[in-house]
């Protein structure tokens, strides 16, 4: 009988730690599906096949100035990227001084929340951006299961998820197998057929966090990185769980792990600390460049 472990936690004191970034967004909002929605489009327009990017943010929201700028850069390489505030302007990250929010429950209610408003947004996009478009979808922490639902649908292209939150066995054993392609940059694999190339392919994007839970004090600070050498979310043994549920799929995966810094360094890595910034603008790199690879 198959089991169904938590591999990833929810939310917690690594979520709200980080730096906030400077610079202008180059975007904009519009309603869309009942949310608003940060759209970044490609300066110059789009050549050839459209391609859409579902921007599924983490605690922060997609119009934290942050997502915003991660979203712009998706943007510069080609692509539509759309991100919905499924917080409804009052994301969880921007209420930690509320002495009042109870963290905990908050999470467990704008999961729910977003679970339930999400589908009419996805039809929304469609009905916007029609449906001879490659669409991806990439999710950071919170947005990770809302991106793995789609991984197991036929509504996307390729998927991408970084340093997630809320995900079970089940979330990974619900990718749909025959709509995945490989890629390892830990093992080099054979050459796989062309026809697989056309399939939907599914990022993993891992790195190490504090351990520690959330405090009164630690929920309050976000220039306070606490690095360790385990992801207190998505501690190793829950992602090496989740890699053999995908070999045992005779799935194909991307599996990217950065060493000393912090989960939500993707989207809250400090630019001023070498390592930090150069694992946030790689991962950024890999997650757009293993979306090239499938929307061509």
């Amino acid at each position: 009988m198959s089991t169904n472990k938590v591999l990833a936690s929810p939310p917690a004191n690594c979520c709200v730690t980080g730096v906030k970034h400077s610079g202008t967004p180059q975007g904009y909002t519009i309603p869309l599906g009942g949310m608003e929605t940060y759209v970044s489009e490609p300066k110059n327009g789009v050549e050839g096949v459209k391609r859409v990017i579902l921007y599924l943010s983490d605690i922060w929201g997609s119009l934290f100035l942050n997502s915003k700028l991660i979203q712009d850069y998706f943007a510069a390489r080609g692509y539509i990227v759309l991100g919905p505030d499924y917080f409804f302007g009052n994301p969880p990250g921007l209420r930690l001084d509320d002495p009042a929010f109870d963290f905990d429950q908050g999470m467990k209610t704008a999961l729910d929340k977003a679970t339930e408003v999400l589908p009419a947004w996805y039809k929304a996009v469609k009905e916007k951006y029609g449906t001879d478009v490659k669409y991806f979808a990439v999710g950071y922490c919170f947005g990770a299961p809302h991106t793995l639902k789609l991984a197991s649908s036929d509504e996307i292209v390729a998927a991408a998820i970084a340093h997630p939150a809320f995900l079970t066995e089940d979330d990974f054993r619900g990718i749909k197998s025959e709509h995945l392609s490989m890629a390892s940059s830990l093992v080099p694999l054979a050459d796989l057929p062309p026809s697989n190339l056309q399939n939907l392919s599914f990022s993993l994007v891992l790195v190490s966090s504090p351990r520690t839970r959330p405090s009164s004090t630690s929920l309050r600070t976000l220039n306070d990185p606490n690095l360790a050498e385990d992801d207190f979310l998505f501690p190793t043994p829950s992602r090496r769980i989740a890699e053999d549920i995908l070999f045992g799929k005779k799935a194909t995966y991307q599996l990217e792990v950065y060493s000393g810094v912090g989960h939500g360094f993707a989207v809250r890595g400090d630019p001023e600390v070498e390592h930090e910034r150069w694992a946030k603008e790689e991962s950024a790199k890999g997650i757009v460049g293993w979306f090239d690879r499938f929307s061509k």
